[in-house]
């Protein structure tokens, strides 16, 4: 499903790089940094499986934009602060930057949007892309066990490495969870 809504709606030459995980192999990490070493583009985009793109020709927007900031990671959700206490991007409602719809309901701030994106510390990981030669160095921590923390982990990465991650408001995608804030996302945040 997600490979054909991509070759419908990208409008610019891609490849996907699928990482067979069915033997539970690989934590994400892994997988991601597996992907970034096979990739053959310079431009990178990490999609949860469960999601679908809207925009038509998003390929080419989100291409201008990581024209934009080569050095750091873009997303549609995050947030502009990160906290000691384990929370999420999305704890402080008005720290949020976002645009895309959960389980087919839009979800979006701030609601008075003058540009196409903004500034923030952390991005959810459902969708992220930044350009090859930029993370190449960074990687994602391959040590980071399971499906959590780790895009909080590339996001302070990227920002320690002298990267800017923003969030574009321009890609709308269709987010099919709410994900899982469960004892594991706990304990992988305190890491």
């Amino acid at each position: 499903r997600l490979a054909s809504n991509i070759q419908e709606t990208i409008g610019v030459e891609y490849e996907i790089i699928s990482i067979d995980n069915s033997k539970n192999e690989y934590f994400i990490t892994q997988a991601y940094n597996k992907g970034i070493e096979l990739s053959k583009y310079n431009y990178l985009c990490f999609l949860h499986e469960d999601v679908n793109l809207i925009t038509n020709n998003w390929g080419k927007i989100l291409i201008e934009h990581l024209n934009n900031n080569p050095q750091g990671i873009v997303g549609v959700a995050g947030g502009q602060i990160a906290t000691k206490v384990p929370s999420s991007w999305s704890e402080l409602a008005k720290t949020q930057r976002k645009n895309f719809m959960q389980c087919g309901d839009l979800v979006s701030y701030p609601y008075n949007m003058t540009k196409m994106e903004s500034e923030v510390v952390m991005l959810d990981g459902f969708f992220l892309a930044c350009k090859k030669d930029f993370i190449e160095p960074i990687l994602f921590d391959g040590n980071l066990k399971g499906f959590h923390a780790y895009d909080a982990d590339i996001c302070f990465r990227s920002k320690y490495y002298g990267g800017t991650n923003i969030v574009i408001y321009d890609i709308l995608i269709n987010h099919h969870s709410h994900g899982t804030p469960n004892r594991q996302w706990v304990e992988c945040t305190k890491a």
